[in-house]
């Protein structure tokens, strides 16, 4: 079977010729994680560097939620989706925290043994702030 199978695949390839120009054209422009806009974070990164930052958490969420559901738009609805969607969510707000605050709650994830997720990290924000004790 295996031999049979490379030998179907290298007849199409040959009588294809265009696809080897194709693949070798577009293999450098592959996206293996997608990217929240800069200038969305941008404006995210205002929310959250002002001192009254936890009155804005519930616009900050509902952005965050709203830019990885565009960002995910092409996906069905199900686990990969959503799976995405808040692995995005958290990677996009560990990235709009102030340096500072980035180190307590990286600090507070190694000390508690937990994993990056967006809700674990929200309640890091939540509960330690910037002081992180």
């Amino acid at each position: 079977w295996s031999s049979r199978f490379w030998e179907n695949f290298f007849s199409v390839d040959g009588e294809h010729a265009e696809l080897r120009t194709m693949i070798a054209e577009g293999k450098d422009k592959l996206e293996w994680y997608r990217q929240v806009d800069p200038a969305k974070l941008d404006t995210l990164k205002d929310l959250m560097n002002t001192a009254d930052y936890k009155e804005n958490l519930s616009t900050l969420v509902r952005t965050i939620y709203e830019f990885a559901f565009d960002t995910y738009s092409d996906l069905p609805r199900g686990p990969i989706k959503n799976n995405s969607m808040k692995r995005l969510a958290a990677k996009t707000l560990m990235e709009i925290l102030p340096e500072e605050m980035a180190k307590n709650v990286q600090k507070k994830l190694e000390e508690q043994n937990a994993s990056p997720e967006f809700l674990t990290l929200l309640g890091i924000i939540t509960y330690y702030g910037e002081g992180g004790n």
